[in-house]
């Protein structure tokens, strides 16, 4: 089953932050990793706000505490373009950080750049994403590092999923997580494209994720839905309908944002009352969701 990290956000180095859940000094990081060790957390994830976290000079510092504490699985959120080199990889290798994750908004420089608003950003990140895959974690076996690519979907580059895709492809990832930022884009328009999609991850023995969409428009393909190993019903700013509550999804479902219904209607959701599936994640999830 699909295991969740722990995220840790954590700012530019030694900035203060008014957010609490944002960690800026190495004091606070550490604290935070110590309470988290305690209650068991066995997996987390450094998400930066703000910079990189590959970009702080404590970094190593904080991978040593983390692995010193016995996470079992550490994940870095990074744009993967400030890896220097092999030597450079490897030390995050050597400090178990052996999961990552690396946001890709197209398939051409012209498309991510634009979205990330530097030029560059694009090499900058293929060559990133190359540094990951080709390194093997330990020099003498093949064991390699689990790569996750995660797909940001708008209305400017939904239409080139398919292509986005493939190109992912390239570099061999373990996992695709697609982000379908609505009410931006008409989800009647971008799911065709998106099961096709997801039927391509499978034939490259690729797991694909899908996030920010109800599971009353994926039938038969729930299990790539996000939501559902996150149990995440009842988000603010969504909303349910009158017949949501008869659905078989209702208490796992995320709901529907606010300004999608106001902005594309209710056409497209009806309730699901009966399913050929027959996996035990999912009626795991039926049986225990969230209080």
């Amino acid at each position: 089953m699909f295991v969740p990290f722990e995220n840790v956000r954590i700012g530019t180095f030694q900035e203060k932050n008014q957010d609490p859940d944002i960690l800026s000094s190495t004091a606070d990081i550490v604290k935070h990793l110590e309470c988290l060790a305690q209650k068991g957390t066995d997996s987390i994830c450094f998400i930066g706000t703000g910079s990189d976290p590959v970009l702080r000079k404590d970094i190593f510092e904080i991978l040593d505490f983390a692995n010193q504490k016995g996470f079992q699985r550490i994940k870095i959120n990074t744009s993967a373009r400030y890896f220097k080199d092999k030597k450079h990889i490897f030390e995050f290798f050597k400090r178990g950080a052996f999961f990552f994750e690396v946001p890709l908004f197209a398939h051409t420089p012209s498309l991510h750049d634009k979205h990330t608003g530097e030029m560059g950003s694009f090499r900058q990140a293929i060559n990133g994403l190359k540094l990951i895959r080709k390194n093997p974690i330990h020099r003498r076996m093949n064991y390699r590092a689990f790569l996750q690519i995660s797909l940001d979907t708008n209305k400017i580059n939904y239409q080139y999923l398919a292509e986005t895709i493939s190109f992912c492809f390239t570099f061999n990832p373990d996992r695709i997580r697609i982000n379908l930022r609505i009410p931006e884009i008409s989800l009647s328009k971008i799911i065709p494209d998106l099961k096709n999609s997801l039927e391509c991850c499978i034939e490259n023995n690729c797991f694909p994720i899908v996030k920010g969409i109800p599971p009353c428009l994926m039938q038969n393909y729930e299990y790539f839905l996000y939501d559902f190993y996150n149990k995440c019903s009842g988000i603010p700013g969504n909303q349910y309908l009158d017949q949501c509550q008869t659905c078989l999804y209702f208490r796992i479902c995320p709901g529907i944002p606010s300004e999608y219904i106001e902005k594309y209607g209710t056409k497209e959701f009806s309730p699901v009352l009966e399913t050929t599936l027959d996996m035990s994640c999912i009626n795991y999830l039926l049986k225990n969701p969230d209080p």
